[in-house]
């Protein structure tokens, strides 16, 4: 059973729930999907902070990830709108590159 399965969908905050966290075999990537309600659904909670730039930190810094860090993995994050289904508020993926 697949973490998605086990876990998903789960409430991470006010205004956030994971949908999902998929492996995408042929990238060698952890795909996480989010959707934001409430007053994150906005596109501009996006331009007023460096979003990427926290999301990065977050990777940099978890020691939760690390051994997939070890092992070359990327990482992606894909923000939806809970109001506008389907719409993508937000989308990054980070290599190896940008986390070492």
């Amino acid at each position: 059973m697949s973490y998605t399965e086990k876990k998903c969908p789960a409430k991470l905050g006010e205004n956030t729930t994971i949908d999902s966290l998929i492996f995408e075999r042929e990238s060698h990537t952890l795909h996480y999907y989010y959707t934001l309600t409430g007053n994150a659904d906005n596109m501009g909670v996006f331009s007023s902070v460096d979003i990427r730039k926290i999301l990065l930190d977050e990777v940099k810094n978890s020691t939760s990830i690390k051994a997939y860090k070890d092992n070359g993995y990327n990482f992606a994050y894909t923000y939806l709108s809970g109001k506008d289904k389907g719409k993508v508020l937000f989308n990054a993926t980070f290599t190896e590159k940008d986390y070492k």
